[in-house]
């Protein structure tokens, strides 16, 4: 029993190519493609976690002093060093998704230049589909907008806080300065 063949019978076999397929995500791999939304919560999340690490950091080493402080200081400039890393990595990986070579991120140590690249990393839509960095990044979820978001509400609680807290803290002191002024021995 052998199967005749017909020559205007389309083929059986795997036709898909993985153009839609999605790559995976790594944090901390250069080598891996993420988005602009993904970009900005990495960043954001990154540098308020960064700065909150280097401000304990400092002051604890400033508040001992002595051969304690100066290991924390040691710390401090540890933790500088993993920050400037990780910045590097997040920025090739977002270079990677633009289909351009991580070595550009070279440019965000050149003045002027440094503010173009963070335009072009930020707004400029990635590359659809596969490039030769791999498959696109998958969608993003609710926490990388979180993530990229809060920051921002953050600033403007912090905003309104302070419009509202230095006008008050201003009139007490000068209440409390006019009541310092009063003589009270008449």
């Amino acid at each position: 029993m052998t199967e005749t063949l017909n020559p205007y019978q389309a083929p059986q076999g795997d036709l898909d190519t993985g153009v839609f397929a999605e790559g995976e995500v790594a944090l901390f791999k250069a080598s891996t493609r993420i988005g602009r939304l993904r970009y900005l919560s990495r960043a954001c999340t990154f540098g308020i976690l960064s700065y909150l690490a280097l401000g304990i950091t400092a002051g604890i080493a400033a508040a001992i002093g002595g051969v304690i402080g100066a290991v924390f200081w040691l710390l401090f400039a540890a933790i500088v060093i993993g920050v400037f890393a990780v910045s590097i990595i997040f920025g090739i990986q977002r270079l990677h998704d633009l289909n351009q070579s991580g070595w550009l991120i070279l440019l965000n140590f050149i003045p002027i230049a440094n503010l173009v690249m963070m335009i072009f990393l930020i707004f400029v839509p990635g590359t659809q589909g596969v490039n030769k960095w791999g498959h696109k990044p998958p969608a993003n979820t609710t926490k990388h907008w979180v993530g990229a978001l809060l920051p921002f509400i953050g600033m403007f609680v912090i905003g309104i806080l302070a419009a509202i807290s230095i006008p008050a803290y201003q009139d007490y002191i000068e209440r409390s300065q006019s009541q310092e002024t009063i003589d009270w021995s008449e």
